[in-house]
């Protein structure tokens, strides 16, 4: 087995890439700076220093970076056949609250980034071997969210891509999934912002290290839809009964009490 990690060196990342390097896959990383994949190459293989990993730095916003990082696919020996769509760009704020440039990084990472590489994983696949394809979604896509607008949106878009291509690939031997955690604590930014939502964030909140364990047997599975555990179940179950106009007035106003508790409110 041969895996593309992308976002590797971020927090959830670095559990996928230890997770599949205890599974002896080999490994192909991509992240935003490629000191950093190459000082977790070195980690990595001082544990499990019989598998192979290769590393190349790729924006996934930028349309250049990721021609040169098909380049660097179509050119390995040997072709990945489990790509772990992880990377992506978070950020909160009102819409007008923020820049152009926030917004279209968010876009171009989360929509267009992950689009693109995924189509060309399954364009290129080896078709005579099991292909797996697991996309990290997120709770945020099954509502909207007044203050994360953008970002809610583009989660939204990727699960419902994750599910339409499921059923697409059906029969092309091909496992098509997607996680949708709640928040993880893997940068101070997030753990505070974890913290200013009292209970609710400590109830949602998971560890990388579960969510990638979980999410690769969900994977191999071909478990279609997973969300980490019981109170986020349970949140997403509870949205449904009410509007989409009610469910945005009650998450914007969590979300602005939240911003402001932090000083962050935009």
């Amino acid at each position: 087995m041969k895996a593309i990690i992308t976002g590797a060196t971020g927090g959830l990342g670095r559990s996928f890439v230890f997770e599949c390097a205890k599974r002896n896959y080999d490994l192909v990383l991509t992240a935003t700076n490629i000191t950093r994949l190459n000082n977790l190459k070195d980690e990595v293989l001082k544990n499990y220093p019989n598998i192979s990993i290769e590393t190349i730095e790729c924006k996934l916003n930028d349309s250049e970076s990721r021609q040169i990082l098909y380049k660097f696919l179509s050119a390995l020996s040997v072709k990945p056949n489990i790509l772990i769509n992880n990377a992506g760009y978070i950020f909160e704020g009102s819409v007008l609250g923020c820049s152009i440039d926030e917004i279209s990084s968010c876009i171009d990472v989360n929509i267009k980034g992950t689009t693109e590489l995924t189509y060309w994983f399954l364009t290129n696949r080896e078709k005579s071997v099991k292909n797996y394809c697991l996309i990290v979604s997120s709770m945020a896509g099954f509502y909207p969210m007044p203050q994360m607008a953008t970002y809610a949106a583009t989660k939204s878009y990727l699960t419902n891509l994750s599910i339409s291509l499921r059923h697409e690939l059906r029969n092309e031997n091909v496992n098509v999934s997607c996680i949708c955690p709640g928040g993880m604590a893997t940068s101070k930014a997030m753990k505070e912002s974890l913290n200013s939502q009292g209970l609710s964030g400590k109830l949602s909140a998971q560890s990388t290290e579960k969510v990638s364990r979980i999410g690769i047997k969900k994977m191999l599975k071909n478990n279609p839809l997973w969300i980490p555990g019981l109170f986020n179940k349970l949140t997403v179950a509870v949205s449904t009964i009410f509007s989409k106009k009610t469910i945005s007035k009650v998450v914007g106003n969590r979300w602005e009490k939240c911003e402001k508790k932090r000083g962050d409110y935009r």
